[in-house]
């Protein structure tokens, strides 16, 4: 049986995760805390005007360290530097970020992203958001103008770096899900919410499916089995380096939960599964069963990923040395070419699956607020192809009584 190893929220998206041994579920199917601030390039001297930034763009925001306070009514940012860029008061290290703070002004921030695998792009809507105080502009800019990685934008005039917060929620189903857009490959379609850069029709996404700054869904989950075999089959590529492997972390995949047990990969057939806290007495509905569990739980989609799993979850530069970079993704190409053909994604930005995507089912109007815990069991209910191996037994065991069956009836005959 599989179990939750650890779990990690991202107040800020982008920047570090905060461990936690404990973590609510939200309505929306997120965890609370989980990537409700950006930061955005505010006129656009680097990176596209208000936009919210991602490692793809930015691999620098990785050195930005969060951390909740006690009572977790703010966030804290710091970095291993301890400083700002210069001897300004106002730009020293840490800065506290009040979750109460309505900030100063509102601003439209667009989420949208583009492939650093491929040549594709997307557009998954735009997020009402507040500004929080010049105060941090100031300690993000004098920052991130810094901390450039690979020398990315050396020569780009310096940028105001502001964080926002949302004070909306996108829903999922606009652009996967039975009620997704349709189609198209023009991004200014999906930017004005006519269009969406999916197939996923099939995908069971429901209204109650929500995000803020997510990039695709609003709860990943990723397996240690899984990690360690891919650590291997790493290992078994030519020129590895095995000092840099042993840096290599499960973090910089980005998880919300890491399950551990169960097998390499068994978390992509897990189609329904239930988190089950060792301390709940209460009951859970699924399927028609009632069982004592935390949540339920269904898989979206398997999580394709771009290049930022080769980067350090701490520094955001490269872990793997040239000319091999991405390490990672050349050895899941080599051991499962066929996970790189997903229609439902788009060719455009097709990419090597490590995690899944997940949304969350309650019961009726009750369920959120659900804590879920390190050291939870996590039940699965059913798995992709379980329903074709039963009649497949089913139909072979019928076999098997008709024969018996014909066998008795000629010896009786005789």
């Amino acid at each position: 049986m599989a179990s939750v190893s650890a779990i990690f929220v991202y107040p800020v998206k982008a920047c570090q995760g905060v461990p936690l041994q404990s973590a609510t579920l939200t309505r929306e199917g997120t965890l609370l805390h989980d990537r409700i601030f950006c930061i955005v390039d505010l006129n656009g001297d680097r990176y596209p005007a208000k936009k919210s930034l991602s490692m793809r763009e930015l691999p620098g925001l990785a050195s930005i360290k969060v951390a909740l306070n006690d009572d977790s009514t703010g966030i804290i940012l710091s970095t291993d530097d301890g400083g700002g860029g210069n001897n300004d008061e106002s730009s020293g290290f840490p800065i506290t970020i009040s979750l109460k703070d309505k900030g100063v002004s509102d601003l439209s921030i667009e989420c949208s992203g583009a492939s650093t695998t491929s040549a594709g792009s997307w557009h998954l809507g735009h997020l009402q958001s507040r500004v929080m105080s010049a105060s941090v502009t100031t300690w993000l800019s004098d920052h991130l103008n810094r901390a450039t990685v690979d020398n990315q934008k050396k020569n780009k005039p310096r940028a105001t770096y502001v964080l926002v917060r949302a004070t909306a929620t996108r829903s999922m189903s606009r652009y996967a899900g039975p009620t997704q857009a349709p189609y198209s490959a023009s991004v200014s379609a999906q930017s004005s919410g006519s269009a969406s850069p999916f197939r996923m029709h099939n995908v069971p996404v429901k209204p109650c499916d929500k995000l803020k700054f997510a990039d695709m869904a609003g709860l990943n989950i990723a397996s240690l089995d899984s990690f360690e075999d891919l650590k291997g089959k790493i290992r078994a590529l030519r020129g590895v380096n095995e000092e840099e492997l042993s840096e290599f972390s499960i973090r910089s995949f980005r998880p919300n939960i890491v399950v551990a047990g169960g097998g390499p990969w068994s978390e992509e057939k897990w189609t329904r599964f239930l988190v089950r806290s060792v301390n709940s007495d209460r009951s859970v509905s699924y399927s028609s069963r009632s069982v004592n569990s935390s949540t339920a739980m269904r898989l979206l989609k398997g999580c394709p990923r771009c290049s930022v799993p080769a980067r350090s979850w701490s520094s955001g530069a490269f872990q793997f040395g040239p000319p091999r970079r991405l390490r990672f993704q050349d050895a899941l190409r080599k051991a499962f070419p066929e996970k790189l053909v997903d229609d439902e994604w788009g060719v455009e930005w097709q990419g090597t699956m490590f995690g899944i995507h997940v949304g969350v089912d309650w019961e009726g109007e009750g369920g959120a607020g659900v804590v879920l815990n390190v050291g939870d069991e996590v039940s699965v209910v059913e798995r992709k192809g379980g329903y074709r191996r039963l009649w497949i037994f089913l139909f072979v065991l019928a076999g098997a009584v008709v024969a018996a069956a014909v066998a008795v009836l000629r010896s009786v005959a005789n």
